[in-house]
This record gives structure tokens, C-alpha cells and sequence, in this order.
């Protein structure tokens, strides 16, 4: 195992125990009686209004913090391999799809479906396919880029 995916999954695992520490130490606030004994706390909507909205902004503050150390820490990186990386792809079907991929200096035209993919061509590499980086952009994409051209000018 790579040194890597060790700090990783320590680090995880830390990330572990301090989320169950911080859920759970709510139930030892609860049963604080110091607190208990105090009667003379006012509650007013607008205080359960903060409390909640506080509360869903640290649930859904811990929501993407977790997605984003799965997306950049537990490996999910689908450029991983620069040996091995798709230039193109078109649907041919409703789940048919012919893609262009670069395996070192060749290029391989493939088509794949559920549970197959075949090999249509191999492309050496005087003929290779130039592949325009910048994709097309839809009628609507086109307008909608041209409108918003125009408030970046003033």
C-alpha cells in the first residue's frame, strides 16, 4: 500500500471520529443539569428559527465537505492514467456510443454497449484524428453566451 493511501485513510478516519464526537456530544448538552435547573430561559420562534437554520447550514456545510474529500481524496479521478485518455465520443443509439480514444501514440476507435465493447479501427500514427478542443456550442449555448457577453462589457 502506497504511503498515499495511508495518511488517506487516516485522515478519514480522524474526519470520522470527529463528526460521530461533535453529533454526539449534543446528547450530554441535553443532559446537562446545570441547565435543566434554569427557568428562566425565554424561547421565542425566532430563536428556534436561528437554531434550525444554523443547523441545516452545519449539516449541509458537513454534506459537501464529505463530497469534497471523497472527490479529491479517496481516488475518483478519472484522468488518472495519461497513457490511456477518450478525445471524443458520439451517441449512435439509445445506449450505443463510438469513441475516440489516445492509448500512447495511437489512437483506437470503439464501440461500446451494455456489456461489450469492440474494436472498430485502429489508427496509427500518420493518420491520426485532430480533435478541435473547444467543443461546439448549441444554438441556445451560442445566445446565451452572446447575452451574457453583453453585460460583461459595461
Amino acid at each position: 500500500m502506497s504511503g498515499k493511501g495511508i495518511s488517506i485513510k487516516i485522515n478519514f478516519n480522524f474526519f470520522m471520529l470527529l463528526l460521530m464526537t461533535l453529533l454526539f456530544s449534543g446528547i450530554s448538552w441535553a443532559a446537562d443539569p446545570v441547565a435543566s435547573s434554569q427557568s428562566s430561559i425565554v424561547y421565542s420562534p425566532v430563536n428556534q428559527i436561528i437554531k434550525m437554520v444554523i443547523g441545516l447550514m452545519i449539516v449541509l456545510g458537513m454534506i459537501f465537505a464529505l463530497a469534497w474529500v471523497a472527490k479529491n481524496h479517496m481516488g475518483f479521478n478519472a484522468s488518472s492514467n495519461p497513457e490511456l485518455k477518450p478525445l471524443a465520443g458520439v451517441l449512435v443509439g439509445q445506449k450505443e456510443r463510438v469513441v475516440l480514444v489516445k492509448v500512447g501514440d495511437r489512437q483506437i476507435l470503439i464501440g461500446v454497449a451494455p456489456g461489450q465493447i469492440n474494436l472498430l479501427h485502429v489508427i496509427e500514427k500518420g493518420d491520426e484524428v485532430v480533435i478541435n478542443d473547444e467543443p461546439s456550442l448549441s444554438p441556445f449555448a451560442e445566445k446565451l453566451k452572446r447575452s451574457l457577453g453583453r453585460f460583461d462589457k459595461s
